[in-house]
């Protein structure tokens, strides 16, 4: 299923930020988007509704997420809920490369993973950032389509994040140079903040410069079992931090974690050993950063800056600045 088991620790007293669920209760709905050509685009909407003080949610700020090679946005869900439950909006949809899209190997676990691995995944790359304008551009559109939302987005505060595949694209709205000879054509001036959970490192069509370009504040997110698809250290991944440019960098980075970090995409053939505490640690640093971003909070920019993570979860994760 898709959610995550209890931690090992208890979340509210951890001194980890925001490590329990917020206090707002939330609700989905799934919609489509029209795209100009061929099918319309799947996009699952989790928002706010009211506090536990009975406060309605509005101007709330806004989350577009990216999945990973072959997922959709059913998937995530300890993510997607956290950061709703701490009163964001997440707009996840589903891309080209879903397996959800694809019938005859979505219950076949190894012809999944022969797809991921040797699949058409390349002719998405660029497809999947037109699938996040497309979102940003409707985002007036998404909030008559769903009556509860009208009013609610606050569209200066906006990020947009990404796990793996996602990650990719994500660095993409943000300025990334791919070296395919052609114009960068990708980016976005409306995101606010990036969260990049295992990006990809040099090799292909990145090399020591194409993240030049990024300039917004950014999160990398890896860990020390979070290997590439064709066997990479995880030191590979360190290289989309250590070549960023940006002012403002941030890496959470947790020991022993796996590319699923125990469990943020759900639980699903292939996606390694469950680990509660992983998944906190990732839900904790994430909405650290999307606070200090989206919200300007003064208590979450100092967690970030602060040695806290490390202190608290004895050295198994950490936060750096750059």
């Amino acid at each position: 299923g898709n959610q995550a088991a209890t931690p090992s620790f208890d979340p509210a007293t951890s001194g980890l930020y925001k490590a329990s669920p917020g206090p707002w209760q939330f609700d989905k709905s799934d919609l489509q988007i029209e795209r100009e050509t061929g099918d319309p685009l799947s996009v699952r909407v989790t928002w706010p509704t009211k506090s536990e003080s009975g406060e309605k949610a509005s101007s709330v700020p806004v989350i577009v997420f990216s999945h990973g090679a072959g997922g959709s946005h059913h998937a995530y869900v300890p993510l997607i809920e956290h950061w709703a439950s701490h009163g964001y909006v997440c707009l996840q949809p589903t891309h080209g490369d879903s397996i959800s899209l694809r019938g005859d190997v979505r219950d076949n676990v190894k012809s999944f993973r022969d797809y991921v691995r040797t699949g058409d995944l390349g002719k998405h790359m660029f497809t999947r950032t037109d699938d996040v304008k497309l979102i940003l551009d409707n985002l007036d559109q998404i909030e008559k389509r769903i009556p509860a939302l009208e009013n609610k987005f606050d569209e200066n505060r906006l990020g947009v994040g990404g796990h793996s595949y996602g990650a990719y694209t994500t660095n993409m709205i943000g300025g990334l140079k791919v070296s395919n000879g052609e114009p960068d054509n990708y980016s976005d001036e409306r995101p606010k903040a990036l969260l990049t959970i295992s990006p990809q490192g040099t090799g292909g069509l990145l090399n020591e410069s194409s993240w030049d370009n990024i300039q917004l504040p950014i999160m990398v997110i890896t860990g020390s079992n979070d290997s590439g698809r064709n066997g990479e250290e995880y030191t590979w991944r360190l290289e989309a931090w250590k070549h960023l440019t940006a002012k403002t960098k941030y890496l959470a980075f947790i020991e022993d974690a796996t590319h699923n970090f125990g469990g943020i995409a759900g639980q699903y053939p292939g996606s390694g050993p469950a680990n509660p505490d992983h998944v906190c640690y990732v839900q904790s640093a994430s909405t650290a950063f999307w606070d200090a971003q989206l919200k300007g909070a003064e208590e979450a920019r100092a967690y970030l800056q602060s040695d806290k993570m490390q202190l608290v979860t004895d050295g198994a994760g950490r936060i750096t600045k750059k």
